[in-house]
Order: C-alpha cells, then structure tokens, then sequence
C-alpha cells in the first residue's frame, strides 16, 4: 500500500516540477525524476532557482562560435 501511494504522490510532485522546469527553461526530465523522488523540497529549490534562459549571443559563445560586429573601428595595440 505505500508503494501505490508513493507512485501516486511521485507522479503528481514530478508532474509539478516538470511544468514548474518547463516554465523556467530547465531540463523537464530532470527535474521530474527530482520532483518524483524529493517531492516538495525538488519544487521548492526549483521555484528559488534563476531562469535559465539563454539568449542567442550567448549559445554561439558556448558553441565557440565568434561573434562579428559590423561597423566596428578595429583596435590596435
């Protein structure tokens, strides 16, 4: 009997934290699986946590990518 309730209550707190991720622009598998095992402390460390949303200039310096300025007077040193 602990496990159905365990199950039913696992589903609904990961259900929760995946929409709350979601919203945020976090991984929703991720913190499913975290809302599905810490239930209420996985929603309420997710709901204190910073959007994660990147923007474009941003990604192209993770993928290494240069980004070129138009118009720009070059520097000499």
């Amino acid at each position: 009997m602990f496990g159905l309730w365990f199950s039913i209550f696992g589903l609904l707190f990961g259900g929760i934290s995946s929409f709350e991720a979601k919203r945020k622009g976090r991984s929703q598998s991720d913190w499913f699986v975290m809302g599905f095992l810490f239930s209420i402390p996985a929603i309420i460390v997710l709901r204190l946590l910073p959007n994660e949303q990147t923007t474009e200039n941003e990604e192209q310096i993770n993928l290494g990518i240069e980004r070129k300025i138009p118009f720009s007077t070059p520097t000499y040193s």
